[in-house]
């Protein structure tokens, strides 16, 4: 009995570990999609006088 509950319990861990590192690897690419809009943004700043301002405000700080 006590070794059907360890191995339950174990199996619940790894399950437990895998989706985690499943949803931490989603995150980091959802990430790195933001990561290159904001260059593609900033790569045509000219079309954005508003979001031009914005990085002048940043640079300031």
């Amino acid at each position: 009995m006590e070794a059907a509950l360890f191995i339950c319990s174990l199996a619940l861990a790894i399950a437990h570990i895998i989706v985690a590192y499943r949803i931490s690897c989603r995150e980091r690419r959802k990430l790195l999609v933001y990561k290159i809009d904001i260059e593609a943004i900033s790569a045509c700043k000219n079309g954005f006088p508003r979001y031009q301002k914005i990085l002048q405000e940043e640079r300031v700080k």
